[in-house]
C-alpha cells in the first residue's frame, strides 16, 4: 500500500469514526431501553405468577359441585347401570318417584353438567315411550368414580 493509499485510508477512517460513534451511542441507548423493558416484564411476570398461585389455591379449596340431594344421587347411580341412558319413566320408576320429579332432578343434574339429554338410536331405540332420555356425561362419570363405595 502506497503512501497515497495510506493517507486515503486514514481520511476515510477519520470521517467514518464520527458516524461509528453515533451508531454506537444509538445502540447503547437502545440496549438501555431494552434492559428497562426486560426489567419491567420480569416484574410483571413475577406479579402474574403470584396471582396464578393465589387462584390455584382458591381452586383447590372450591367445591366442584354443590351437595346433591338423595334423589339426584339415585338418578346418577341408576344411570351408571345403563350405558345407553334411561327414559324419564325408567328413572322415575327406579328412584320411586313420579316422572315430573325425575325430570326436575335430571334438569338440575344437567345444569351441573353431570347428565345430558340424549336421543336413542339404532339398537338402543325404545319400542315404547319416548325416544329420548338422559345419560351420564364424563363429568357425571367422574363424580360417580370419586364417591365412596
Amino acid at each position: 500500500m502506497g503512501s497515497l493509499d495510506t493517507a486515503k485510508e486514514i481520511v476515510r477512517l477519520s470521517s467514518t469514526a464520527g458516524h461509528s460513534k453515533d451508531v454506537i451511542d444509538l445502540l447503547e441507548k437502545k440496549a438501555s431501553l431494552l434492559a428497562e423493558q426486560v426489567a419491567s416484564l420480569e416484574s410483571e411476570n413475577a406479579r402474574l405468577k403470584a396471582e396464578l398461585a393465589q387462584v390455584g389455591q382458591q381452586l383447590q379449596h372450591a367445591s366442584a359441585v354443590r351437595e346433591l340431594s338423595a334423589p339426584e344421587k339415585y338418578v346418577l347411580i341408576h344411570l351408571t347401570r345403563e350405558d345407553s341412558g334411561r327414559t324419564i319413566d325408567e328413572l322415575a320408576h327406579a328412584i320411586g318417584s313420579i316422572p315430573s320429579m325425575a325430570r326436575h332432578h335430571c334438569e338440575e343434574l344437567e345444569a351441573l353438567g353431570l347428565v345430558q339429554q340424549i336421543r336413542f338410536h339404532g339398537m338402543h331405540r325404545r319400542i315404547e315411550g319416548p325416544d329420548w332420555g338422559y345419560a351420564l356425561t364424563q363429568e357425571g362419570q367422574k363424580w360417580i368414580a370419586h364417591q365412596p363405595a
